[in-house]
Order: structure tokens, then sequence, then C-alpha cells
């Protein structure tokens, strides 16, 4: 059997000037090509919903991910570390991956600023 992949999209920070929401077109594409081949995908993107870290919980705990993949632009780079902090909570055994482009150029810092981050 396939894993299970979660995709997020973190929130905002708060008092940060909150746009619309652009679709999370990089997880949207991920989870096409997963599914094309035969995985469970879900995206849970905090943005478009509106849901707070504890409503993140509440939705990532109603799903059974083997990985967690979450993407993070500088803005919401803190905000991915929370959310990274509530899945590994939630779901100790599985994988943490961090994406994104705050993630390509901070990887072995993100890496070394969140023990959540696999």
């Amino acid at each position: 059997m396939k894993p299970r992949v979660t995709f997020v999209n973190p929130p905002y920070p708060k008092g940060s000037y909150q746009h619309v929401p652009f679709p999370p077109l990089g997880l949207g594409y991920l989870a096409a090509v997963l599914e094309k081949n035969q995985y469970e995908v879900d995206v849970i993107d905090c943005q478009a919903l509106g849901i707070s870290f504890e409503e993140f919980r509440n939705e990532i705990g109603n799903r059974k991910p083997s990985i967690v993949g979450i993407t993070a632009i500088t803005l919401t780079y803190k905000p991915a570390l929370e959310v990274a902090k509530i899945a590994k909570q939630v779901h100790s055994n599985c994988l943490i991956v961090l994406g994104g482009p705050h993630a390509t150029f901070w990887d072995e810092k993100a890496l070394q600023e969140s023990p959540d981050l696999d």
C-alpha cells in the first residue's frame, strides 16, 4: 500500500497583510502527479480555509497521513514550522517535509531550527 500524503499551505502569521489567497499551484502539481500514480493525497490550504493552528490540529487529526508536505514562502516560514510541530505531535510517526521557496535556500538551517522536520 502506498503512503497517504497530506500537503499543507500554512496560515499567514498574525498581523500580516492577508491578500486574497493564491492557489498553492506547487502543491496542486505534486498532488496531481501522486494521484496519477495511485497515491491517496489531500491538501489543507489554511489560507483559503482561514483556519487557525488549533483548527489545523483538528484537520490533521482527522486524516491519517504517512507524509506531511508543507510549503513555505518567507512570510509563512514560521507558521510552517508551527504546522510541522503540530503535525508531528498529532502523528508522531509521519514524515514531515518542508518545501517551497524559503526552504530551497534555507534547507540546512531549517533542519537545525526545527527538530520536527525530517
